[in-house]
């Protein structure tokens, strides 16, 4: 019974972990109409009379850089506004189109200035950052003078070229290198059985997954599918949780024996009692109602990030290219994913405290699926505090780092293939001749 309730735990937490985030941002968008930059800037373009850019960010955000021909309106200011006060002079009888820099803060601003009533408006998705693009043309400096206001820098910067050779290679040399060696490695782990190496079969599929959502994306859409960069995030997240699995299953199983009653614990000379022969609680279990707690602790780190604005043009090789980590992408790892890890790292210690030494199989997979999701929030956190001024190293240390994951792995299976693939064999053949 053990082993069909596991597959039942972990198919739900996948399910609900892939479902929530998506339910939580359909929420929090629902009842609030939004256009693209291109769509904003056409509609002024149609009707200047009867259309206006509302920039809702501070005064000094708007000093610094700006849409050319926006108003500003801080949100602090449209909180502090009446109905008997209604709409400022420059946007009465107008159509508010709204932006802030990331487009979070203009949910709540499109709300408000109905209630007040404004006529019809909207947020521009993606906020500031998304002007970068336009009509599907990434813009230029030239293009970007004309289009932005300010005193600020212009969101473009010039690239050195190791640092784009560097992104090139990685993207179109070392990406599909990786993806072709995890395939090749599912294959060989297709026919394997044993927990540790199905475990691993997919953490492989799952990361080959992602990784596809994230080159469509690329090729497709040009990075403009947040549905395309969720599968690829939430592809990696089960790749981190079934690699711990994998870990914890192998250590167990092949080396320390904790749970197979039938063979003697390694770890028995450390412990002055055990539990399978004396009263008292399990060294190994006592130590994770330690680490469970540290690891709930932990979950909270990546809360005190603050997001931040994230996009600029520049040159690849002779083609415009816009580099950018959008705010959402930025909450959904900085915030969902924390949050989420702290909730199973919770019922993990509750699972392993109520277990009582036997039947920790539960606290264990809410274990590893916490680690998958602090694991990527942390990864990606770290990464982008590191190189958010330039995105070209944060693209390319995220594909170097994916590529050495693979070759680790394929480097364990082969150093170790004999006692991991052998004993397989030899159990089947046993089996068979029974």
């Amino acid at each position: 019974m053990q082993v069909p309730s596991s597959r039942r735990i972990v198919v739900l937490l996948s399910v609900l972990g892939g479902v929530a985030p998506i339910g939580l941002y359909l929420l929090a968008m629902s009842g609030v109409p939004r256009v693209t930059a291109t769509e904003a800037l056409a509609l002024r373009k149609q009707s200047p009379d009867s259309v206006v850019l509302v920039d809702i960010r501070d005064s000094t955000a708007f000093q610094e850089r700006r849409v050319a021909g926006a108003v500003l309106w801080p949100l602090s200011e449209i909180r502090a506004r009446t109905i008997d006060q209604g709409l400022p002079d420059a946007i009465r009888d107008k159509r508010p189109i709204l932006y802030c820099n990331n487009g979070f803060l203009t949910l709540e601003g499109v709300k408000r200035v109905r209630a007040l009533g404004g006529i019809d408006p909207v947020m521009v998705q993606g906020g500031l950052a998304t002007f970068t693009v336009v009509d599907d043309r990434v813009l230029n400096r030239q293009q970007m003078e004309e289009l932005f206001e300010g005193r600020g820098e212009l969101p473009y910067r010039d690239v050195p070229l190791v640092d784009q050779w560097a992104l090139f290679l990685t993207g179109f040399v070392i990406k599909p290198l990786y993806m072709f060696l995890s395939f090749v490695l599912i294959v060989c782990l297709w026919r394997q059985t044993k927990a540790d190496l199905a475990a691993l079969r997919w953490a492989l599929i799952f990361f080959l997954v992602g990784e596809t959502a994230c080159a469509v994306n690329y090729i497709v859409f040009a990075h403009e599918s947040h549905l395309a960069e969720f599968i690829h995030s939430y592809s990696m997240v089960l790749t981190f949780a079934f690699l711990v699995f994998v870990m914890f299953e192998t250590i167990d199983t092949r080396v320390i024996h904790f749970t197979d009653t039938s063979d003697s614990c390694a770890l028995r000379p450390l412990c002055a009692v055990c539990h399978r022969n004396d009263a008292g609680v399990c060294g190994l279990v006592r130590l994770f109602q330690f680490i469970i707690p540290a690891m709930l602790v932990t979950s909270f780190m990546p809360l005190c990030f603050i997001p931040e604005m994230a996009s600029y043009n520049t040159k690849i090789l002779l083609t415009m290219y816009n580099s950018s980590h959008p705010v959402l992408y930025q909450i959904h790892e900085s915030r969902v994913c924390p949050l989420f890890a702290a909730v199973l790292f919770g019922l993990s210690w509750w699972a392993l405290c109520r277990a009582h030494n036997k039947d920790i199989w539960l606290a264990r997979i809410l274990f590893c699926a916490g680690v998958g999701c602090l694991g990527f929030g942390i990864f990606r956190v770290t990464l982008f505090a590191m190189f958010h001024e330039n995105l070209e190293w944060f693209n390319s240390w995220e594909e170097i780092t994916e590529f050495l994951l693979v070759a680790g792995i394929a480097a364990i299976l082969h150093v170790f293939r004999k006692g991991l693939f052998m004993a397989t064999l030899e159990q089947e053949g046993e089996g068979c001749a029974q």
